[in-house]
């Protein structure tokens, strides 16, 4: 009898390894996907702050220094 496969779907989640969203953008998909066959895996990129577009800049905003 051939053995059982696990059906769990694998997301990757891209992110700007410094930014307080990716933190919360993460937390949040577990908590909806909870109880789901779903594996997510993190993947921060690098990318130097004086490079990276923070989202409260496009927003007119500031973003508290990390």
């Amino acid at each position: 009898m051939p053995a059982k496969m696990s059906q769990r779907i694998k997301v990757y989640s891209y992110s700007i390894y410094h930014s307080s969203n990716s933190y919360i953008g993460i937390a949040l998909a577990e908590k909806a996907l909870r109880g789901l066959p779903v594996d997510i895996e993190r993947r921060p990129i690098y990318i130097p702050k004086e490079r990276g577009i923070k989202v409260a800049d496009l927003q007119g905003r500031s973003e508290s220094a990390l």
